[in-house]
């Protein structure tokens, strides 16, 4: 799996487009390297970009091994907003795996889309949805 990360001036959040095979070590790289960039603070809100990868061989272990990469770093990535963007219904299932999974043991707050504006619009407080 690889992804790019993004932080424009004029978003107040920043973005992480990934794609290929999700792979949950490749899952723990991204978050350390998010966090390692120059404009990250714990508080920075992100859209999780997902459409481009590939869920097809992941199971129950690989969504809890991913939960608990984001558990570990809870104290780096803070309280801030995420939105993760999925392609599928089925995609969107697997998030939701994700969310119940962690939502209760960080300090963040997680979200799964299948609508890009629906989440960017969560991410910017346009909508009440919590």
């Amino acid at each position: 799996m690889n992804w790019t990360v993004e932080k424009l001036e004029t978003e107040p959040f920043a973005r992480v487009a990934l794609k290929g095979v999700f792979d949950s070590d490749d899952h723990l790289r991204m978050l350390e390297d998010l966090i390692s960039r120059r404009f990250w603070k714990p508080s920075t809100s992100v859209l999780m970009d997902f459409r481009g990868v590939e869920f097809t061989d992941t199971n129950i272990e690989d969504v809890k091994e991913a939960s608990a990469n984001r558990r570990r770093n809870d104290g780096r990535l803070g309280d801030s907003k995420t939105a993760f963007l999925a392609k599928s219904l089925t995609d969107f299932a697997r998030g939701r795996q994700f969310q119940l999974f962690t939502e209760d043991k960080v300090s963040g707050i997680l979200r799964i889309f299948l609508d890009e504006k629906q989440a960017l619009d969560w991410l910017e407080d346009k909508t009440s949805a919590e």
